[in-house]
């Protein structure tokens, strides 16, 4: 039987780096459970709704190697911890947009952010311990996505529907900018980041091998994006799911 090695410190850490996955991911993908509360909200379709959350899947597929160029040199926790401010902030113009051009915008602006976050806290994580214990960590740190789409997602659609998105996006905004010194607090900054160059990128999109890999990626992810996207009203319509106005 294998024994877990982990300091108290290091898991510490590491649920720290998971519950600042959990907010991402939730907060990420939440546009799918609350389509009826943004298209009533801001009177616009379902179809312009789901588009937020592809918008922002764009974007953070495309972010996440080019986040690495311009600051990939960076102790990566500073890069979390950066990711995580932006993400916040592209949350609350989300929750004052006036309109439909300021909420692409705000979703751009979450999906710079969490190209900070879901790709550096694994890499960091995996750092923070001995090589043997690197699946351990990584497991835990991923544990945050999982519970997103487990208790988060469906929890953010309930506040959606009760109480309205535009209240849902500022709860995403207190908890990034509440978590955020967390990390800082119990994630030690003793993790270099890497230095990539464009170059390096180019060359991954010109190699057969690696191109692949990244098309993979890039697909599967945009494409979870776009099922998250429009499952919502797919079953409400298709199926006869109810949505419940927030009052």
């Amino acid at each position: 039987m294998m024994q877990n090695h982990l300091t108290t410190s290091q898991r510490r850490a590491l649920w720290a780096l998971s519950l600042a996955y959990f907010i991402q991911a939730t907060g990420s993908l939440s546009v799918a459970g609350s389509l009826g509360s943004i298209s009533q909200e801001w009177g616009i379709s379902d179809a312009q709704s789901a588009r937020l959350l592809s918008i922002f899947g764009l974007t953070f597929a495309l972010g996440a190697p080019l986040a690495q160029v311009l600051f990939g040199k960076l102790m990566r926790r500073t890069q979390v911890l950066a990711g995580m401010l932006v993400f916040g902030l592209g949350a609350f113009i989300f929750a004052i947009a006036p309109d439909y051009k300021l909420l692409v915008a705000s979703r751009i602006v979450m999906g710079l952010g969490a190209s900070l976050i879901g790709p550096v806290l694994v890499a960091l994580g995996a750092e923070l311990v001995a090589p043997k214990e690197r699946g351990s960590a990584i497991a835990t740190i991923l544990l945050g996505v999982s519970m997103a789409s487990m208790v988060g997602i469906p929890l953010a659609t309930w506040v959606a529907s009760a109480w309205g998105a535009r209240l849902l996006f500022m709860l995403v905004t207190l908890v990034s900018l509440v978590t955020a010194p967390g990390v800082w607090i119990l994630v030690p900054n003793e993790v270099k980041g890497a230095d990539i160059h464009l170059r390096q990128v180019a060359r991954v999109l010109t190699e057969g091998k690696t191109l692949t890999a990244f098309l993979v990626v890039f697909f599967i992810t945009s494409g979870v994006y776009d099922m998250y996207a429009f499952i919502s009203p797919i079953i409400r319509d298709r199926w006869q799911g109810i949505y419940l106005p927030y009052r």
